[in-house]
């Protein structure tokens, strides 16, 4: 998950390179975002706790 954000944040440096530092840290957020939102999906299939579906 924490790939993918740091994927994205490539990604839009390619596209937007003039907005370097402000694309930074919408990726780093959304690396953060993603890799959190993972963490708790992976502590709740270890502890035996199905996450709720939608």
């Amino acid at each position: 998950m924490l790939v993918l954000g740091f994927g994205w944040l490539t990604l839009w440096s390619l596209v937007s390179p003039t907005d370097v530092q402000a694309t930074a840290v919408a990726g780093t957020v959304l690396a953060y975002a993603a890799g959190g939102a993972g963490l708790i999906f992976l502590v709740r299939a270890i502890g035996g706790e199905r996450p709720a579906e939608t």
